[in-house]
Parts: C-alpha cells; sequence; structure tokens
C-alpha cells in the first residue's frame, strides 16, 4: 500500500508540473526598439515563480538563437510529461503570405519574403508544444506593437493561426490584423488575472474583456481555443459551470457569448453562491 502511495503522489507530482519560456526581444537592429519587453518579461517571471512555474526567461534572441530556445523549450517539456507549457513573447511580429511570425532582434522585414525568411512562425512554436504531449499548452503573444517601422514588410499585427493544435490556448495582445500601443496594458492585465482560480479559457476571456474595457474597444484582444481540459493556474478547479449561449449586440457589433452560471460550494459552510461571468467572445463580422 505504502509503495502505491508513493507511486500515486510521484505522478500526481508530475502531472502537477507548469514550465514557462518568456521571451522578451527590445533591442532591434533594423527595427524600432521596444521599450515594454525589457519591463514586461521580469515581472511575468517573478509572477509565475509564485505561482509555482518553472520558468526560463530570454531577452532580445537572434534568429538563430530564438528558434534554438524553442527546440531547447520542446526537450525540456518533452522531459515533463503531461505538464502545463507557458510561452510568451513579448516583441515586434508581423504576417506574411497568410501566416503569423515573431521577429527576432536581427530580422530584417522589407518585404514578406523577409518576414517568412527571419521569423519564427507561431504555428510552428504551437506545434512543438504540442507534439511534447504536454497536458496544456498556453501562448500569449504580446507582439502586435503600433510603431512607424515596427514591421516594413508584410501586415501588420498578427492573423489566426490556421491549424491549431488540440490542447491548445493562443492569447492575442489584439485583434488580428491590428496593432496596440507599446504601453504594458496587456502585460499588467494578464498578471492580474493569472492567479485567479478560473479554467483557462474564463482566464483568457477576462484578459481580454478587461483590456477590452480600458481602451475603450480599442484594443481588443483575441482568444483561440481547441480541447483545454479543465485547468486552473493556481490551483484546482472547484467550480462547476453551465454554459448557456445567447446572441447580443456589444458595441454596435453582432455577437455569440457564451454565459457561465457557476455554482461554487465553500467547504467549510456547504453554501453555495451563483456568479454569471462572459466565457468566450466570438465577434461576428458586420
Amino acid at each position: 500500500m505504502r509503495l502505491i502511495f508513493l507511486l500515486l503522489l510521484i505522478l500526481n507530482l508530475l502531472n502537477a508540473q507548469k514550465m514557462a519560456l518568456l521571451i522578451g526581444n527590445s533591442k532591434y537592429i533594423n527595427l524600432n526598439r521596444l521599450s515594454s519587453p525589457s519591463q514586461d518579461i521580469p515581472a511575468l517571471a517573478q509572477k509565475l515563480r509564485g505561482m509555482n512555474f518553472k520558468v526560463i526567461e530570454l531577452y532580445d534572441l537572434d534568429e538563430k538563437a530564438m528558434k534554438k530556445a524553442i527546440k531547447d523549450f520542446k526537450k525540456i517539456l518533452q522531459q515533463n510529461p503531461s505538464s502545463i507549457a507557458l510561452f510568451y513573447y513579448s516583441g515586434h511580429g508581423s504576417q506574411a503570405y497568410g501566416e503569423s511570425y515573431l521577429i527576432p532582434i536581427d530580422g530584417d522585414t522589407r518585404d514578406e519574403a523577409d518576414v517568412e525568411a527571419d521569423g519564427v512562425k507561431v504555428e510552428t512554436i504551437a506545434r512543438k508544444m504540442a507534439n511534447a504531449r504536454t497536458k496544456a499548452n498556453i501562448l500569449f503573444l504580446d507582439a502586435c506593437r503600433d510603431v512607424p517601422t515596427g514591421t516594413m514588410g508584410g501586415t501588420k499585427g498578427l492573423g489566426q493561426v490556421k491549424n491549431r493544435p488540440s490542447g491548445s490556448l493562443i492569447v492575442y495582445s489584439t485583434s488580428k490584423n491590428t496593432t496596440a500601443k507599446d504601453n504594458r496594458l496587456f502585460n499588467k492585465v494578464v498578471l492580474q488575472k493569472l492567479a485567479t482560480n478560473v479554467p483557462l479559457t474564463t482566464l483568457a476571456n477576462d484578459i481580454s474583456y478587461t483590456v477590452d474595457q480600458k481602451t475603450g474597444g480599442s484594443q481588443v484582444p483575441e482568444v483561440f481555443a481547441k480541447s483545454l481540459p479543465t485547468l486552473c493556474l493556481s490551483g484546482s478547479c472547484r467550480e462547476q459551470e453551465v454554459k448557456v449561449v445567447e446572441k447580443i449586440v456589444y458595441r454596435d457589433r453582432p455577437q455569440t457569448t457564451v454565459v457561465s452560471q457557476t455554482r461554487s460550494v465553500d467547504s467549510s459552510t456547504n453554501n453555495t453562491q451563483d456568479t454569471t461571468t462572459i466565457d468566450e467572445l466570438m465577434y461576428e463580422q458586420p
């Protein structure tokens, strides 16, 4: 019995592992330098370590170093099966030929071919993380900076990842094909919301909703999730949700909203409390 107990304990520890790779690119050679990444990444690293994440934080990576960092992260994840993986990027990003790329500090973005050649494809990062057989993969992409020479070729902002692997959650700092100011707002909201004991999809949409509200609708982070397990980053999820799909109009834009009616139980008093939160935002084109 004691042996079985120890084996179960070890398995639980393995399953509880949380790994994070954080990259902040500020000192660009061919593009405008950014002020936010050098502040975003240290603050996030401190927050995640306080939540028992094993954190790798890297700064100002050229193309070779950035691609190696992604490969090394995959190897670490493979050594820690069923872990929760989190990737956060703060820096320049662009689109080329319908695909989204993160730009290393030595990246040349004068045309789409340069973006494709020098950038790190977002879909590749998501795929590598998923291939490591992780329990869940979370990608925060704060790569839509609105600066004069932010991306000279391709399309400003990032687009949707076309082939999102199962078990993935991708949170963009703003909507597709749009840009955001280099003002740390997205990062600050992420820091504020990370430790809330809510499922991943609720966490992501809380971030989106808060940024939307703080900017008066000028910056609306997009959220994409696929086959996510019910996980809470700061502990076990004790809430049970019943989802009701409703059609509402939000700032004159048709929108399908999934409203979560949550019943939580206080184990010490057996009291129940019903709350309602916005769980998914899916904007429709006018």
